[in-house]
This record gives structure tokens, C-alpha cells and sequence, in this order.
């Protein structure tokens, strides 16, 4: 990592802001857009938003709100009946999801398997044809596999 960079993450209430730059232009950014996202932030309800990160650059000085769409609750006994329930819900069915995106949304219904487990679990699946992968340029990505047609 170069070393005229830094990474600074502000925790507003329930959010968490990342400043991403030079020290001179995150400085400048803490002073200029921290108390326009805190004021923002404000004004949200809180039940009707999934907090997120919101990652500002020195690249990009205009200020992107981006808010996550809110993960969705399942209920599992193991980590491959956990993948295929997320999966099969309007989150997983709306695009295509990173690991990490699956790991976060298992996160956020306590169930917490490590990086390892999920990646194995969704190489099973996908062997199964329960899972569908494919390779994008940031890297694999996972959605439920149609349901093959039954033949008698």
C-alpha cells in the first residue's frame, strides 16, 4: 500500500463512513462532507434503511450515497441449507452475489461461518448444480441454479 495514503472509517450512529485518499484530502473531506453525511444521516429513519459503508476517495470528490438494500431473514441448520435459502429469496434471485456479499448477509442472521466454510459450501453446490458460478472481473459471483426439469 503506498504510504501517502490512508483509510479512515467514521462511525456515525449505526453507519460507518471510510474516507479513502491522501492525508491532505481526506482532511479536507472530514472538514467539508463529514457534517453534510452526519446531517443526512439524521434525517434517515433508521428502521427503514440497512446502514452501510460508504466509501468516499480522493478520485471521486463528489459525495455518492449509496445504501445497501436490506439483507434478508432466513433461518438454517447448516451453512449449504443457509446459501440455498438466501439464495432463493428476491435478494439472491435480484443479481448475481459475491462471498462476501453471502457472508454478510449470514452475518446479519447470526450465522457466522468463516470465509473458508462458505467458499467450500458454495464449491459443493455448485458441483451439486445447486449453485450457479461464474467468473466476473471482481471476482466469482453466485446465484440459485434453475430447477431442472423432472423426467419420468
Amino acid at each position: 500500500m503506498d504510504e501517502s495514503r490512508i483509510i479512515l472509517k467514521v462511525r456515525v450512529g449505526g453507519y460507518e463512513v471510510q474516507f479513502e485518499g491522501s492525508r491532505e484530502n481526506v482532511l479536507r473531506m472530514l472538514e467539508e462532507d463529514l457534517p453534510k453525511i452526519v446531517e443526512s444521516l439524521s434525517k434517515v429513519k433508521p428502521e427503514t434503511v440497512q446502514p452501510s459503508t460508504e466509501v468516499v476517495s480522493s478520485e471521486k470528490p463528489l459525495l455518492e450515497a449509496q445504501m445497501e438494500e436490506s439483507y434478508p431473514s432466513i433461518q438454517a441448520k447448516s451453512c449449504a441449507e443457509a446459501i440455498l435459502a438466501l439464495l432463493s429469496t428476491p435478494w439472491g434471485r435480484k443479481k448475481p452475489r459475491s462471498l462476501s456479499e453471502i457472508k454478510a448477509a449470514l452475518e446479519v442472521n447470526a450465522l457466522h461461518y468463516s470465509g473458508k466454510v462458505i467458499g467450500f459450501t458454495l464449491t459443493r453446490l455448485t458441483k451439486r448444480q445447486k449453485v450457479r458460478r461464474w467468473k466476473t472481473e471482481a471476482g466469482y459471483v453466485y446465484t440459485i441454479a434453475s430447477p431442472q426439469p423432472q423426467t419420468v
